[in-house]
């Protein structure tokens, strides 16, 4: 008897050559990642590390000009209610640049008080100067045009005034502002010689306040040089 030969198993084919090297590694098996890939929800640390900060500190401007405003509007809302409260007032006419001071005065109190910004000293002087000069107008002292010349040294004294004060609050480390503050102070002094006797006689001479004021603020650029260095 003649005996048939086996029928072969499609089965056992195809998995025969699987089954032959079980630690074969499968490409397209979900469950196996490659070293390289990362999952989506990891970062390497450097990542992170070199990621700008996207949080910024709020500026303190928004909030020095509402201190101001704030302080300016409630002054007028108290000058339009006194009366109708039975507080006597001075006229308006005369009285106007209080609002300017006490914007001004606002601004230093910001300074010392709130953001410790240079420039907020700095315009504090300038409004408070401003307004002891407004109030020369206000009060009929000297007129805006025939006077024009026994006021106008005040202008630059003012300028001169404000920049050194926003000097004086940034540690004394910008030389512009050092220098328009002298020069500014120095043109309203000598402008005001010729109208005060008294301060005639204290500056006689305007080429030697002149020298002695270059002397002092050169004395001073290189000293802040030599320190900036050491």
């Amino acid at each position: 008897m003649s005996t048939s030969p086996p029928s072969p198993n499609p089965g056992a084919q195809s998995s025969g050559p699987q089954s032959s090297n079980p630690q074969s590694p499968n490409p397209q098996s979900p469950n196996t990642q490659s070293p390289n890939t990362q999952s989506p929800n990891t970062q390497s640390p450097n990542t992170q590390s070199s990621r700008p900060h996207s949080s910024k500190p709020p500026s303190s401007k928004p909030q020095r000009r509402y201190l101001v405003a704030g302080v300016t509007v409630l002054a007028i809302a108290g000058w339009l209610l006194l009366p109708a409260l039975g507080v006597p007032l001075p006229p308006l006419a005369r009285s106007w640049p209080v609002f300017i001071l006490l914007g001004a005065l606002a601004s230093v109190a910001d300074f010392f008080v709130g953001s410790r910004a240079p420039g907020s000293l700095g315009r504090g002087a300038f409004g408070i100067g401003l307004a002891l000069l407004c109030f020369g107008f206000s009060t009929g002292r000297w007129g805006f045009f025939e006077d024009f010349f026994l006021w106008f040294p005040a202008l630059p004294l003012i300028v001169g005034a404000g920049f050194l004060a926003t000097w004086l609050a940034d540690g004394r480390r910008r030389h512009r502002q050092l220098i328009a503050g002298v020069v500014g102070v120095g043109l309203g002094i000598t402008g005001f010689t010729y109208r005060f006797d008294w301060l005639h006689r204290l500056i006689p001479s305007p080429a030697v306040f002149w020298g002695l004021l270059l002397l002092i603020l050169g004395a001073l650029l290189l000293w802040h040089n030599f320190r900036a260095r050491s």
